[in-house]
């Protein structure tokens, strides 16, 4: 190769890392290039003007981790270290200090290269900011946390389970008390362990319904207590979708009507009763019309009861009194 033709390739290839580091500082990331070592080779301008430094005061930095948040440098070194030792990429979420000495959430990813050898050359770091994301999964984590407080303070029992129901994902203050579990246990807890067993087959298929076609159900199920008692509960369950309609979660909300079941079951019973007394079978058994010979004073005495009626009593007093004829006179 002549002079010129090895002055043309230079030129070249100058012209080339000109038009590259362009690129670079147009990126809306931080770009940084290291040595095989961690030597300050090349940052983009964006990155320059985020740390409010020039080229030469950045190369001239000798902390390590100076320009990232105390609490995240050593989690940071950590990485590293094990990318030197690995030769292997990585990425982690960290806060980098700006100009103005406020900080500000990065990915940071870290990519090897590697000569024809094997050896690495290079160390090219990419940082997206991700501050905007960082702060709304901060909100959200609020809002779960005001929501959680909540559904603590609701007189109901509240659960949260996965699309197929097996995940136990939340459950509420008071419906942790009330079956006397923490929340580890009520996770671990066996599909139907909390529910009467008269009741888990009928649960169980209405959820095996709801879960093939995705609708809502409520059903009522006796729910075991600390104790070892059961009471009745209105249980509903309702999905929550996604945009494409897909299942993400089930929430059941389980309302206390044990007072109202036994409410009815003595409506039941009273209306059972009264049935019986105004049957006309009934009442036919207990004419006072029936021949003494087989009214006896017994009898009469537990018609008196059973009915109230002063005229059995009557009735009673009268065959006690009066004497009987005798049958073959």
């Amino acid at each position: 190769m002549d002079v010129t033709e090895r002055k043309t390739r230079e030129e070249t290839i100058r012209e080339q890392e000109a038009e590259l580091r362009q690129i670079l500082d147009l990126t809306p990331q931080l770009i940084a290039v290291y040595g095989a070592n961690r030597e300050r080779l090349y940052i983009n301008r964006i990155a320059l003007d985020y740390l409010g430094l020039s080229l030469e005061e950045w190369r001239q930095t000798r902390e390590w981790g100076a320009f990232v948040h105390p609490d995240d440098r050593a989690r940071e070194r950590d990485y590293f270290d094990r990318a030197l030792s690995t030769g292997s990429a990585y990425e982690l979420e960290l806060r980098l200090r700006k100009a103005d000495g406020s900080y500000r959430w990065f990915l940071a990813r870290s990519n090897p290269f590697r000569d024809d050898k094997g050896r690495i050359r290079r160390w090219y770091v990419s940082c997206t900011d991700i501050e905007d994301r960082k702060r709304a999964e901060d909100k959200i984590r609020e809002q779960e946390a005001e929501l959680r407080q909540i559904l603590d303070l609701t007189p109901q029992l509240i659960a949260v389970f996965g699309p197929h129901y097996r995940e136990r994902l939340f459950i509420n203050r008071i419906a942790l008390e009330y079956h006397g579990l923490t929340l580890d246990e009520w996770r671990d807890a066996a599909p139907g362990a909390l529910g009467h067993p008269d009741d888990s087959k009928r649960v169980q298929a209405m959820w095996d319904r709801a879960i093939s076609s995705g609708s809502a159900f409520e059903s009522e199920g006796r729910l075991r207590k600390s104790d070892g008692s059961y009471r009745w509960f209105l249980i509903r369950y309702n999905p929550v979708r996604d945009e494409d309609g897909k299942v993400l979660r089930w929430y059941a909300a389980c309302a206390d009507i044990d007072d109202r079941k036994r409410d009815e079951r003595r409506s039941q019973t009273f209306s059972r009763r009264r049935t019986i007394l105004s049957s006309s079978a009934f009442a036919r058994r207990m004419r006072p019309s029936e021949p003494r010979s087989f009214a006896t004073p017994l009898t009469l005495l537990l018609r008196a009861v059973v009915l109230g009626s002063s005229a059995y009593a009557q009735l009673h007093l009268r065959a006690r009194n009066k004497p009987r004829p005798l049958m073959f006179s």
